[in-house]
């Protein structure tokens, strides 16, 4: 009975030290997730990005939309959903955006959107889907799956 108890308290204690080297790797292991959506998102905007400033949504190569989901969270007639292009649009920029801000990408890169106030419908979209979205400041959106480091971005600081 003995050599069982000694056993068992080594047992536990390599168990226990195996549990602590885990908890250490836990922030790499976010940082790695985080590093990997950067990257994710890079790649994604070197194979097109959303036109902005009014340019015409080119339909392919670069600038154009890349394929999109065709699932039931908006949109009519099998075409990208507001999800779909909001996401791109934030990834796009690599930081948070007011709803005024992410309507403009839509709009820019061609998205039609029947509705008397757009930007309320992106606002509406954005609040409703905390799957893809996440409120990080007054009026200000980002993707969930961003770093903080990027969601506590302003334009200014990406511009300057």
């Amino acid at each position: 009975m003995g050599h069982a108890n000694e056993i068992a308290r080594l047992a536990r204690e390599e168990l226990d030290a195996v549990e602590a080297q885990l908890a250490a790797l836990e922030p790499l292991i976010k940082k790695k997730a985080a590093l990997q959506a950067i990257l994710q998102n890079a790649e994604a905007l070197t194979q097109g990005a959303v036109p902005i400033n009014g340019a015409p949504a080119p339909t392919a190569g670069v600038g154009a939309l890349p394929p999109h989901d065709t699932g039931s969270t908006g949109g009519t007639g099998g075409g990208p959903t507001i999800t779909f292009v909001a996401t791109h649009v934030l990834k796009q920029h690599m930081r948070p955006m007011t709803a005024p801000e992410i309507t403009r990408g839509l709009l820019d890169s061609g998205f039609k959107m029947n509705a008397n106030n757009p930007v309320e419908v992106v606002r509406s979209t954005l609040l409703r889907r905390s799957d893809r979205f996440e409120k990080v400041d007054t009026g200000l959106y980002a993707l969930t799956g961003w770093p903080d480091s990027v969601k506590q971005r302003r334009e200014q600081e990406v511009a300057g």
